[in-house]
Parts: structure tokens; C-alpha cells; sequence
């Protein structure tokens, strides 16, 4: 896979941010929306949005600065088992991220699980051995509707190829400094997280 700039790297193995929000505005057409950038990175990002848009290059603007770039996937919000598995997967990251040193020997058959499709009774068997005793179908159930409640109806992937959006990546890292080093700093020592 490309990373949009010819490169064999591929974009899902670059690490991704939230930990500061990117705002921005995306041209639906008719007019310019206000969405959030997740899991964002130097290459693109994704984001929800409450209609469908065409399959094409897509305009942005932050602040005053345009650029344009291009959608790689799109997901409807609706289909429970998509937002079941996009639920059990973050959670399985996530604990494996709290756990890291108790899951080494694990991590690879851990991340070979978040990526394949389905599966969803060994998902929630991991995540009980990863700490989460009581969890089950009912849980992810209430999770699946707290997420249609809270999310809009489509998600889309974006991948750039712009100096503008790079600089805004590179600006955010810079004033959010200060947060990725205390992030580092909590990872690197996982009894500092529980005091």
C-alpha cells in the first residue's frame, strides 16, 4: 500500500493521534461542515459525517488555509455487527496498551485478532483474560447504541498528499508536545497510570 507520496510504507502501521483535537471544515456541496479529525497522522485522518458524500477529491479548509484530499474508505454507521467489531477492537487495543508488559508474549496474536474480521466470541474472550471480567454480548450491545447516539451516520477515511495538511499535523505535534511526553512517560512506567 502507498502512503500517498509513493512510498511502500503502509499508512496503518504510521502512528495515529488523538490526543489533541484538529477541527476543521469539509465542502459537502452545498456548504462547508465543521468536523473532527481522529486518529489523524501526517498522512490523513478519518472522521464522521451525518450524509454521504460523492467518491471524489474532497475540499478542506483549517482557519483560512485550503487543501484537498482523497477518500480511501467509507463506512455506514449502521450495520451493529461494523460498529460491534470497531468497538471490540478499540477496546482490545486499549487494554493491551494498559497491560503491555503483562501481554508481550501475546501482542502479536492480540493485534493478528484486531484485524481480522468477525470473531467476535474470541474478542470478547480476550478481553476478559485482559482484565475485563464481567464484559459480554450485552455490554457491546449497550456500547452499539451508545455509539449511534453519539456518532453520525457515515465514517470516511481520508488520505492526503498536501504541504498544507503536513503543516498542520507538524503544528499540532509541536504545541501538544508537552501531552506525548507525559503519554510516553505513563506508558513507559504503567504504575504511574494507576496512582
Amino acid at each position: 500500500m502507498s502512503d500517498g507520496a509513493g512510498n511502500s510504507v503502509s499508512v496503518r502501521r504510521k502512528k495515529r493521534y488523538n490526543h489533541i483535537p484538529i477541527s476543521l471544515r469539509i465542502n459537502t456541496g452545498d456548504e462547508w461542515k465543521w468536523i473532527k479529525a481522529l486518529d489523524w497522522n501526517e498522512s490523513g485522518f478519518n472522521f464522521y459525517l451525518d450524509h454521504e458524500i460523492p467518491d471524489q477529491p474532497v475540499d478542506f479548509k483549517k482557519t483560512l488555509i485550503p487543501f484537498q484530499g482523497n477518500i480511501v474508505w467509507n463506512r455506514m454507521n449502521s450495520d451493529d455487527n461494523i460498529i460491534m467489531e470497531m468497538i471490540l477492537n478499540t477496546l482490545l487495543f486499549d487494554q493491551m496498551k494498559k497491560q503491555g508488559h503483562l501481554v508481550k508474549d501475546s501482542a502479536r496474536r492480540t493485534i493478528s485478532l484486531i484485524r481480522a474480521e468477525g470473531m467476535i466470541d474470541e474478542k470478547i474472550r480476550l478481553l476478559t483474560a485482559l482484565g475485563m471480567n464481567d464484559f459480554s454480548y450485552r455490554d457491546a450491545e449497550a456500547l452499539i447504541d451508545d455509539h449511534k447516539k453519539s456518532f453520525p451516520m457515515y465514517r470516511y477515511g481520508i488520505r492526503f498528499d498536501s504541504a498544507e495538511w503536513k503543516d498542520i499535523v507538524k503544528h499540532g505535534l509541536e504545541i501538544s508536545s508537552s501531552a506525548l511526553i507525559m503519554d510516553n512517560i505513563r506508558e513507559e512506567l504503567p504504575g504511574l497510570a494507576c496512582a
